[in-house]
């Protein structure tokens, strides 16, 4: 496991021992992680970027995971990992009602593809080699509606997956987590890891493929 998984794992143990200080450990770890995943989630919804920043995105997806920790006590670092992915998508999708609409004002006609945006573009990039490279970094921005609507969608369609084959999106694709690094979280082989995987991104490809953009 990496540094940050263990010490993750020690302040879930702590926190089972009723540590007080553990809970605010273990949000200072997770703040450093969310802002990092907001920063890469941003680069898609460049439209938010004109009203919200990623430390304000990262800190409100860490009060949500605060409240969250009051009421829900992660077993394992894998867990805590969907506990973390599950708030940053809640506070995205959060952000995107309230500036644009539920379905992100995408009233205009959809271009008929747009592979370099897309979800589909973005889960190719992610979990080829153990490298961990996230499609994110790589992908341009768009003051696309109907792109934003698409993401939108995404975020939604990811929380339907079967839990097996969503820790595995939460690892790879929100946490940019290596398939090695995923493999050891879940106490899996990594043949398993790319198993779930592939699974992840048929079933999403499935329910993506009549939505705004032809994915």
């Amino acid at each position: 496991m990496s540094d940050t998984t263990l010490a993750i794992q020690s302040c879930l143990e702590r926190l089972r021992r009723h540590d007080p200080a553990a809970r605010d450990e273990l949000i200072a770890l997770a703040c450093r992680r969310l802002t990092v995943l907001a920063h890469k989630m941003l680069n898609r919804y460049d439209r938010l970027r004109r009203f919200e920043q990623t430390e304000d995105v990262a800190q409100n997806a860490s009060l949500r995971l605060h409240r969250a920790l009051a009421d829900v006590q992660p077993e394992t670092p894998a867990d805590f990992f969907g506990l973390a992915a599950l708030k940053i998508r809640q506070e995205l999708q959060d952000l995107t009602r309230h500036y644009f609409g539920r379905a992100g004002n995408a009233g205009s006609a959809a271009p008929a593809r747009t592979p370099d945006k897309s979800p589909a573009h973005a889960l190719g990039e992610v979990g080829r080699d153990e490298t961990g490279a996230s499609g994110f970094e790589a992908s341009d921005t768009t003051h696309d509606p109907a792109q934003l609507a698409q993401w939108t969608e995404f975020h939604r369609i990811v929380e339907t997956l079967p839990d097996k084959e969503r820790e595995v999106v939460d690892l790879l694709f929100y946490h940019g987590l290596s398939q090695a690094e995923a493999a050891a979280v879940l106490a899996v082989d990594s043949s398993t890891i790319k198993r779930r995987w592939r699974r992840a991104r048929l079933a999403l490809h499935d329910s993506l493929k009549d939505s705004l953009i032809d994915f």
